[in-house]
């Protein structure tokens, strides 16, 4: 297995993580304290963006 697809792989767990991570917190939080919900899915949408870029960079710059 080369370096590009394990590294790939890693970061869309990562993602996936921080996805399903943000949505659990968000719904536990929301009746509570509505804006704690709000800010901790805005931080984990913000985590989501810079892993996606960070697999873009990645598959651009590897060579096989």
């Amino acid at each position: 297995m080369n370096r590009k697809k394990v590294i790939t792989g890693i970061l869309a767990a990562l993602t996936g993580l921080a996805v399903a991570g943000s949505a659990i917190a968000y719904f536990i939080l929301q009746p509570d304290k509505p804006w704690l919900a709000l800010f901790v899915a805005g931080m984990g949408g913000i985590i989501v963006v810079n892993l996606g870029l960070i697999v873009f960079f990645v598959n651009k710059n590897l060579k096989d």
